[in-house]
């Protein structure tokens, strides 16, 4: 069980029809956008595969209430539908189990 305290972060992964990348990119950018303004939005990144029907959206939130707190916004509900008729998503929330950072140079 997530501790509702602990970080959150969501990442889905989205399938889109060739021909259709721009429109998904320009509603995918206007929902961080929204996203944005929460309180507990810490980072969003859109990335694209080098095959380019593919995508991979990641948002951290400070907490698992402040991700809920988002997903139940009507704004980012209607938003998230709106890209359901664009892409094929694959949504999974995660908490951090480990994290890692570059080595500390010898002394």
């Amino acid at each position: 069980m997530t501790d509702a305290k602990q970080p959150s972060i969501v990442v889905d992964v989205w399938t889109v029809a060739d021909g259709d990348q721009q429109e998904f990119i320009d509603t995918i950018v206007a929902l961080f956008e929204r996203m944005r303004a929460f309180d507990g939005f810490i980072a969003g990144e859109l990335l694209q595969g080098a095959n380019t029907t593919h995508f991979v959206s990641f948002a951290r939130m400070r907490s698992a209430q402040d991700r809920d707190r988002v997903v139940e916004d009507r704004d980012i509900r209607m938003a998230l539908r709106n890209l359901g008729g664009i892409a094929r998503p694959h949504l999974n929330y995660y908490s951090v189990l480990r994290s890692f950072h570059p080595a500390e140079p010898p002394s």
